[in-house]
C-alpha cells in the first residue's frame, strides 16, 4: 500500500477483473461470490500479499466449495502452499473420493 498526500492506493499486478471484482465483494458482504471459482488462486495470492486476514480465513473454511473436477489439484496446491490447514484437508478427501 502507498500513500500519496491523503490518498491511497493499492497495486494488485497481476490480478485481473474478476479477481478484484471477487475481493471487492467479499469486502461488502464477507461471502465469495459463487463467481469467483476459476480466480481462487488468484484471490488467495492476493489476500497472501496484502493480508486480508478474514479472506484468508474464509477461504480457507470454504475453498472446497469452489472444488470441482477441473480446478481440484490446483486449489490443492494453493491450499498447501498458503498452510491452509482446513482447506488442504477438505481438498485432499475431495480429491480421494
Amino acid at each position: 500500500m502507498s500513500e500519496n498526500g491523503s490518498r491511497k492506493s493499492l497495486v494488485f499486478g497481476e490480478a485481473d477483473g474478476q479477481t478484484l471484482l471477487s475481493i471487492v465483494h467479499w469486502m461488502y458482504t464477507d461471502e465469495l461470490h459463487h463467481d469467483s471459482v476459476n480466480c481462487i488462486p488468484f484471490i488467495t495470492r492476493c489476500a497472501a500479499k496484502f493480508q486480508f486476514v478474514g479472506l484468508i480465513e474464509l477461504l480457507n473454511e470454504k475453498m472446497v466449495d469452489f472444488c470441482n473436477q477441473d480446478n481440484m489439484y490446483s486449489l490443492f496446491e494453493v491450499a498447501r502452499e498458503y498452510k491452509m490447514k482446513k482447506a488442504f484437508v477438505d481438498i485432499s478427501s475431495f480429491i480421494a473420493k
